[in-house]
């Protein structure tokens, strides 16, 4: 069964497949529209039905509220079409970048490089049957191997401009439905993905750049500093990273060259619980902002890492002078089963 839905604020018709979200059929049609973890958790996708039937059954009532159920919003990612529907889409905020990303498509992969980097972090690279078209900051969906339908998210840390190789960095929970197979993961060991996916990814723009993460945060702001040093190296960009401790800080050597190849490349990294020899910054990201960051008015900030933190450090910046359009988050929620989520 397939229903046309179609976008009151456009006039825009695209069809939908019984089995498949409005979001991702929305995605597949190549509209413009704001979302975020593609799970029901981060609410991102929070927008408006105005006419036609849907099943809406399995959005969480944390996500949406009955008030704003009752006031026909409901969370795209989560919502099945039921007959022909008219939604009408939240505003992407007033973001001057008018950029299209890449229309997400499903391809075969394989296991290239594979290595520990940090006590918890692991660099994970993808060889692609057929080049991907993404931008700096966004993030593919693996299927789990054993699992067919099962996925989890993962922000690219390559640039754009290697389009047949993905390079990823993941949190390893030995638990985990796909981060605890990977020191069983065979050389060469085939993979199932989809992407690209996200609205954070590096806006078209003359201002300075801001990054701010923590943990395998760090991914889609080395795509972006990675990208930078490739094609804008004189652009003011400074990278705020936080971790635990020493053993947490990955690609410590990937920063340095990348400080020498970019004119105007601040890197600085906090911990918070560190050792006796450490002489950097200590603390969590929120306050090392707080005790050095004054005026943000020609900035664009891109912020990555667990929820509270990124909704923390957007509050301060915001506080701070820069304009929430130039603002661009990326919360990793937890999976269910797994600690990873983009």
């Amino acid at each position: 069964m397939v229903h046309q839905v179609k976008v009151a604020n456009s006039g825009r018709t695209f069809a939908v497949h019984e089995d498949e979200s409005i979001l991702d059929a929305a995605l597949r049609a190549g509209i413009r529209i704001r979302y975020g973890c593609r799970r029901g958790k981060c609410a991102t996708c929070k927008h408006w039905v105005l006419e036609g039937e849907v099943d809406d059954s399995e959005v969480s009532r944390y996500a949406l509220l009955d008030d704003e159920r009752e006031d026909g919003l409901t969370l795209l990612c989560q919502t099945y079409a039921l007959s022909d529907c008219v939604v009408e889409l939240v505003e992407l905020g007033g973001d001057d970048d008018d950029t299209a990303a890449p229309l997400p498509t499903a391809r075969n992969a394989w296991l290239g490089d594979l290595a520990q980097v940090a006590t918890s972090l692991w660099s994970l690279t993808l060889e692609l049957d057929e080049p991907m078209a993404f931008l700096p900051g966004q993030y593919i969906e693996i299927e789990v191997p054993g699992a067919p339908g099962t996925t989890r998210s993962y922000s690219i840390a390559s640039p754009p401009s290697q389009t047949q190789r993905i390079d990823l960095l993941l949190k390893r929970y030995e638990h985990g439905a796909f981060s605890g197979q990977l020191t069983a993961l065979a050389p060469a060991a085939p993979m199932r993905l989809e992407g690209p996916f996200g609205e954070m990814y590096l806006r078209d723009s003359d201002r300075s750049v801001l990054l701010v993460g923590t943990g395998s945060g760090l991914a889609p702001l080395l795509g972006i500093a990675r990208h930078l040093a490739d094609v804008d190296p004189t652009r003011g960009v400074r990278l705020v990273y936080g971790a635990r401790d020493e053993s947490e800080v990955p690609f410590t050597r990937e920063l340095e060259r990348l400080s020498h190849v970019m004119e105007d490349l601040q890197v600085t990294i906090t911990l918070t619980q560190p050792t006796s020899t450490w002489t950097g910054p200590t603390g969590r990201v929120q306050g090392l902002l707080a005790r050095n960051f004054e005026d943000g008015r020609d900035l664009d900030a891109y912020i990555c890492g667990p929820p509270d933190m990124c909704d923390d450090v957007q509050l301060f910046l915001e506080a701070r002078g820069v304009k929430p359009s130039h603002i661009h988050t990326d919360g990793f929620f937890a999976a269910d089963d797994d600690g990873n989520g983009s």
